[in-house]
């Protein structure tokens, strides 16, 4: 199946594009959860939270300019992909555009919650790097096909957002698919 969307057999084109998921999740996971750690070391998230505003626009405020930034980084990598490494692009911009959207929000919230469990802009460090960004390259499927793991860490790659983006990568880069083939991986 390797050969079908690779004849020549081009490492980069598997290789390139699969790396969109994992620069994503490890910026948004890390640049999310230090952040939130780091106003909550500094005693400020309590004064954020004691002004008029709720505390639900706090936090979209915080969180907004890593999305904006993400949002913008998503057609830089997608341009450094296709025109830098010479990835191939068969599918529905827009379509890619808008899951990769999605997977941001997802990697955000990631990091929101490690910065939830933690008090301590080291200890989320180690932590983002232990429970996001390792068991993202692990089982992300990039490196390993989730095919080819074992049962068990079938059910641990299933886990993470990243295994269900590198499928819609490859998709819409190698095969040009789109929602009618990729739709179990976007509603997961």
């Amino acid at each position: 199946v390797h050969r079908r969307y690779s004849p020549e057999a081009i490492t980069a084109y598997n290789i390139v594009p699969g790396l969109l998921g994992i620069i994503l999740s490890m910026t948004l996971v890390m640049m999310t959860a230090l952040s939130m750690a780091r106003e909550r070391e500094r005693g400020t998230m309590e004064s954020l939270l004691s002004t008029p505003v709720q505390p639900s626009e706090v936090m979209i405020g915080k969180l907004a300019p890593y999305v904006a930034i993400s949002a913008f980084n998503i057609v830089v990598l997608w341009t450094m992909a296709v025109y830098l490494f010479g990835a191939p692009f068969k599918g529905n911009g827009l379509f890619f555009y808008a899951t990769a959207l999605l997977f941001v929000f997802i990697t955000t919230g990631q990091g929101l919650i490690v910065s939830l469990l933690v008090s301590t802009q080291q200890a989320a460090a180690v932590i983002t790097v232990v429970l996001s960004i390792v068991p993202t390259i692990l089982y992300g499927g990039l490196l390993v096909p989730v095919s080819a793991l074992g049962p068990e860490t079938k059910v641990i790659a299933h886990l993470f957002p990243a295994m269900y983006f590198t499928n819609i990568v490859h998709g819409t880069f190698l095969k040009g698919v789109g929602i009618e083939v990729l739709w179990p991986d976007v509603s997961v």
